[in-house]
């Protein structure tokens, strides 16, 4: 790690510092990206406030928010289940309205479409367009 700290170091474009970070471990990345955003916000810090935090407690800090970062997204990664969703009817004396829109990016094109039922399920209105 002695020559990667090096190479980082020696980088005299931010493209190149970059890249440098993108090639690391996952586990890698994450702390150091937390870790330059805790250094932009100390020196932020103490341009503003004038006060100074120990490089201690800034490096728990990095530990620390990489951690809980890292659970996170461990914790997004699990499957979901998936729910099945029904439509249900509205109250009685009421219309229930269910629409519906899309646009491909690509061919600068979409559409809509709605469906509005009464109390017992009947189709009152429907309409759809471009």
């Amino acid at each position: 790690m002695d020559s990667e700290r090096e190479t980082l170091a020696g980088s005299m474009q931010a493209r190149d510092a970059v890249d440098f970070i993108l090639k690391l471990k996952e586990e890698q990345r994450l702390i150091m990206v937390i870790g330059l955003w805790f250094l932009w916000s100390e020196r932020n810090a103490i341009r503003e406030e004038g006060c100074r935090r120990s490089a201690e407690s800034l490096a728990r800090g990095i530990h620390i928010y990489a951690k809980e970062t890292a659970d996170m997204c461990v914790k997004e990664k699990k499957p979901k289940e998936k729910r099945r969703v029904r439509w249900e009817r509205p109250p009685t004396g009421h219309l229930k309205l269910n629409c519906d829109a899309s646009f491909k990016l690509e061919i600068g094109e979409g559409s809509w479409g709605f469906l509005v039922r009464d109390w017992d399920g009947d189709v009152v209105i429907t309409g759809r367009g471009r």
